[in-house]
């Protein structure tokens, strides 16, 4: 199992069982819809981004603080003005250069 399939082995996002359990049953209301597979991908991101910056922001470098942050604002800008996630638009890119790869043959899976 790749992690692509990984990700995607699961209903939905963990902090959505805590969702289920808590609120939802107490108040009766209906299950969320599964997350979408470009979602997790981008939760992965930004989970995987978010950790690797933190380690790395003890470092005192503050060259490497501002490389770490700039995307991160970057990203919050364009999601927080025109509701388009990078994550998701970055799994539907990487999905077509790989079923492309695929189809010619260049890629053995």
């Amino acid at each position: 199992m790749n992690r692509l399939e990984l990700l995607d082995s699961t209903r939905g996002r963990r902090i959505d069982v805590g969702q289920g359990l808590g609120i939802r049953h107490p108040v009766g209301s209906r299950p969320l819809p599964p997350t979408p597979t470009p979602r997790k991908f981008s939760d992965a991101i930004s989970a995987s981004w978010l950790a690797i910056s933190t380690v790395l922001s003890h470092s005192a470098l503050p060259p490497v603080e501002f490389l770490l942050g700039v995307p991160v604002a970057i990203a919050g800008t364009v999601f927080a003005t025109t509701l388009r996630c990078l994550g998701s638009w970055l799994h539907r890119l990487t999905g077509t250069l790989i079923a492309g790869l695929k189809s010619t043959g260049s890629v053995g899976v």
